[in-house]
């Protein structure tokens, strides 16, 4: 996955994710890692690249949740719906 982010200041950066069912209970596992950052140029976004292995989940809907943090703890956080079609 992209994520885009401005004024995330230097370092290495952590990204963590949440999986939220339909009545907004977190769904445990799931594995986030970021692949490459590009910094910004001039004023522009910082771009990230993330892989996310997400949790076995059932036919549902669900929010992706995202949160970036530096060595000055969370610079931002961001959510995303999904939906897991059922296998047929």
């Amino acid at each position: 996955m992209a994520l885009v982010g401005y004024d995330l200041g230097f370092g290495d950066l952590k990204v963590s994710a949440q999986v939220l069912d339909a009545a907004g209970k977190e769904v445990a596992g799931g594995q986030v890692r970021v692949l490459q950052r590009e910094a910004a140029a001039a004023g522009g976004p910082d771009r990230l690249i993330a892989a996310f292995r997400p949790p076995k989940l059932p036919p549902g809907e669900y929010v992706l949740k995202v949160t970036l943090s530096g060595a000055a703890g969370p610079v931002g956080t961001s959510s995303a719906p999904f939906v897991v079609a059922a296998a047929h």
